[in-house]
């Protein structure tokens, strides 16, 4: 099986080399759980302004082989926290693609979280 590509941007601020090694982690992760992933595309933007409460933004998306789009986005004062929310939205999106919330297993269930979002 091919590893997918995966494209991790810092758009106006200077790269973080915790936050780009956790989303290269988080999409391997996934990559092992779910499969079908053809490329990934991951940005992250700095809070909007000093005194604002954006926090920094997250754009996560996966691109299937098929061809469809599964895309989130997660907002926090903590980069790495807001990384790890995207992803955690991803595996949620890839369970539904998948079929497996109807009726097995639960999302919502803390042992079925993958390993990079029990931190």
């Amino acid at each position: 099986m091919q590893t997918p590509a995966v494209q991790v941007r810092f758009v106006g601020m200077l790269c973080s080399v915790s936050a780009d090694a956790l989303a290269r982690a988080c999409t391997r992760g996934l990559d092992a759980l779910h499969g079908g992933v053809a490329c990934w595309d991951v940005s992250l933007q700095p809070p909007l302004a000093p005194w604002s409460d954006s926090g920094y933004a997250v754009h996560a998306q996966a691109r299937m082989d098929d061809g469809s789009v599964l895309s989130t986005r997660a907002h926090g004062a903590e980069l790495e926290r807001a990384v790890r929310e995207a992803f955690e939205a991803i595996d949620l999106l890839l369970l539904q693609e998948h079929g497996l919330m109807r009726g097995g297993v639960s999302a919502g269930d803390p042992s079925r979280a993958p390993a990079y979002a029990r931190q």
